[in-house]
């Protein structure tokens, strides 16, 4: 079973300018952040919290992923949920901190790469609906 929460691209590409023409949506650089968690309670938690804040646009929860890692010495196996959200890459430190304020485990898997390549519109649509936390990329340029 797949949870999404929050995907739609329904915001217009262009923004309105103040004195009247149509500017395009600013360039912006996007990045994934992949984490594991121990159950739906705090996946539902750590999705609807980083959305709310807006530092991400939007969070898939994928349930029963099977992990296979070292702790305490031995190799354990759990499963878990795992969240893929997207958001804007000067965005990133932000949502992680968040994230690790909220999660359980001792040392969470939170981690994160750029986005190189996707549908333009989608990753517009990350930028603006990540654009009201403040934190702004060093790249972002008017298109």
């Amino acid at each position: 079973m797949v949870a999404v929460v929050a995907t739609n691209c329904e915001t217009p590409l262009h923004i309105p300018h103040p004195n009247g023409h149509r500017q395009r949506a600013k360039s912006v650089t996007t990045s994934i952040i992949y984490v594991t968690v121990g159950d739906q309670k705090e996946a539902d938690l750590i999705a609807s919290t980083i959305v709310e804040e807006r530092l991400v646009s939007s969070v898939n929860i994928v349930d029963s992923v099977r992990s296979y890692y070292w702790w305490s010495s031995a190799v354990q196996q759990k499963e878990e949920f795992l969240l893929i959200a997207k958001t804007r890459t000067a965005a990133v430190d932000a949502a992680v901190e968040r994230i690790r304020d909220i999660h359980s485990y001792e040392c969470p898997c939170i981690v994160s790469w750029p986005i190189e390549k996707g549908n333009k519109d989608y990753l517009e649509w990350i930028g603006r609906e990540t654009a009201g936390t403040g934190i702004r990329n060093r790249d972002e340029t008017s298109a």
